[in-house]
């Protein structure tokens, strides 16, 4: 009865252990933007929605405008409607 006993708790200790351990090999497996942002070494991506191990991808700033008229405005950013990509980007020069 009391080696039952005793392997009950080793077991119980065991299963409470074991996600901190897995944790710890993926500290990036969040599935909340606001968390996975405030964890170093990890960040959100917006078009797979999931938060990836490694530096966020540069991104050209004026590519969150969809619309020519908002792009070519932006003289702050220095953004232009590019017609053949049919997208918002940093002029060059």
């Amino acid at each position: 009865m009391q080696y039952l006993i005793a392997v009950s708790i080793a077991a119980l200790f065991l299963a409470g252990l074991s996600p901190s351990l897995r944790a710890a090999s993926e500290k990036c497996h969040i599935g909340d933007a606001s968390r996975c942002l405030t964890t170093p070494g990890c960040h959100w991506d917006y078009n797979k929605r999931g938060c990836y191990e490694g530096q966020a991808p540069k991104q050209d700033a004026c590519a969150a405008h969809e619309d020519p008229n908002i792009c070519n405005t932006n003289k702050t950013l220095n953004c232009g409607w590019n017609e053949e990509a049919k997208k918002c980007q940093t002029k060059s020069g």
